[in-house]
Order: C-alpha cells, then structure tokens, then sequence
C-alpha cells in the first residue's frame, strides 16, 4: 500500500517587478502586465492614487497550462507576503476563470477557492499552500484558462500596495512509498 501525496512546487526563476498606478475595482483590477504560462514569481510595487470606497480588489495572474494532461484536476501551489497602505486585511482567494489573453481584470465567471491568511501589522498578511482546482473551462468561446491569487478590500486608501507573489502550476504529482499507519 502506498500513500500518494503532492509535495511544495517552489522553484528558482527568475524575478520581475512590476510598478503599475491601479485602481481597486470589482471585478479586481490585475497589478502584472504579463500573463506567463504555469509559473509566475513577481515582486509588486503598485500606486493606488486615490482612495477607493466599497467592496474592491486587486489580483495577480498567470496562464496555466491545460494542453500536459487530460486531467481537468490540477494543482496551483501559491506563496506570497504583502502589505497595503489600507487599515484592513483583505480577503484573499485563489481565482480559477475563463478570459481573453488581453484582458486587465479578473473575469465575471470566476471560480473561488479561500486562502487562510497570517496577519500582522494593519493590512500586512501572508500565505503558503497549494489548491486543487478545476481548469474545466466555464465558457466555450476558445478562451485561455487563468489562475489569479485574489485580494478584496473594503475600502483602499491612497498609497501602494507591495507584495512578493509566487503562483506554480504543479504539472505532476509525485508519489512515494511509505508505510500506511
């Protein structure tokens, strides 16, 4: 008998930064300016110009990758430490959705997965984890398939918004043998 199990994903890249003006807005506004294709490391320096009431967000995203396997279950490892000018901790998800490759928001067909965060000092969090997801497309339209680490805020003050973010697409589960207790 044998256990399978999927280990952490995390390996070196190379890293970007990015230092766009956003603007939160539901559906959220995406902070990286390129989609890369099963992995994604970026180090986020964003300005927010004005405050912005309401229920709004912000997002990183990355193509994955639904031509290796027939499966339509696929891992998304995820690590990322940010801190917002805001006074509040977001809510934070893992979003699965269907878009066009020039998109600049997180698409309205959106699947949600919940992250469990740890805080710190006002609007400064963290998360490690991987989550299974459903790449079955939600739309026939030909549309690629996008997974996005996903922060909804009520309410963004003036300021920035920075953040090392790290999303990989696990293309394989890896299986040892071990005994079962």
């Amino acid at each position: 008998m044998h256990q399978s199990f999927v280990s952490k994903h995390n390996y070196a890249q190379v890293s970007n930064t990015t230092g766009p003006t956003i603007v939160p807005a539901n559906p959220p506004s995406i902070m990286n300016l390129n989609f890369p294709l099963s992995h994604f490391n970026t180090f986020v320096n964003a300005q927010v110009l004005a405050d912005v009431n309401g229920m709004v967000g912000v997002a990183v995203a990355m193509q994955l990758d639904t031509t290796t396997s027939a499966m339509k279950m696929q891992v998304v490892s995820y690590c990322f430490n940010m801190a917002a000018s805001s006074n509040v901790y977001p809510l934070v998800a893992l979003g699965i959705y269907d878009a066009p490759v020039d998109h600049t928001g997180v698409a309205a067909n959106v699947r949600y997965y919940p992250i469990k965060l740890s805080t710190y000092s006002a609007g400064a969090c963290s998360a490690e984890g991987a989550i299974t997801v459903d790449t079955t497309p939600v739309e026939t339209s030909g549309n690629q398939t996008y997974a996005a680490l996903v922060f909804f805020f009520r309410g963004v003050q003036k300021g920035n918004i920075d953040g090392f973010f790290s999303m990989n697409q696990v293309l394989r589960d890896v299986t040892f043998l071990q005994p079962l207790k």
